[in-house]
């Protein structure tokens, strides 16, 4: 995986759904990373992030509520995703405008919290699925906003925007 800065919002309601999953099922977790959904990124760290006013946007977002209300699959990874992501993508539009440019994701993105990568050939996505939508919806708000950034060595390191 090369090098990359991502903005992550923290979902710590989800963390105790999701968080036997992620352990086996999402890199980021073994990296120390807590359940997030991914606002904007990843960006290669040669992209310039203005940290005051990215400082200000999170300042600005906490409080945002929304609820994890749906599982589905999102490449090969099995997601939850939310039931409204109207607000939501307004604050990743701001900051996507306060960046200068777009993020590296393909067409078929959008707001996730990732759960695992469960193997294609298995029934293993149909059983998370079902065990997780007990739970669901899950309300949530967001608190603080994460800047994380893996090096070239794969290091991953995640700092609150403050």
């Amino acid at each position: 995986m090369d090098a990359f800065r991502s903005i992550l919002l923290p979902a710590p309601e989800a963390e105790a759904v999701v968080g036997s999953f992620r352990r086996d099922g999402d890199w980021s977790h073994r990296h120390g990373v807590p359940a997030h959904l991914t606002l904007a990124g990843p960006f290669p760290l040669s992209t310039s992030l203005p940290h005051t006013e990215l400082v200000e946007l999170a300042a600005e977002m906490r409080g945002t509520r929304y609820e994890l209300a749906s599982t589905g699959m999102l490449g090969g990874a099995l997601c939850l995703f939310p039931a409204d992501e109207g607000a939501l993508i307004e604050w990743r539009n701001r900051a996507l405008a306060l960046i200068g440019e777009p993020d590296q994701v393909d067409s078929s993105w959008r707001l996730h919290l990732t759960v695992c990568r469960p193997d294609p050939a298995s029934t293993a996505a149909d059983e998370v699925a079902r065990t997780l939508g007990r739970s669901l919806p899950i309300a949530c708000e967001v608190g603080e906003v994460l800047l994380a950034e893996m090096d070239v060595s794969g290091q991953v390191r995640a700092s609150p925007l403050r």
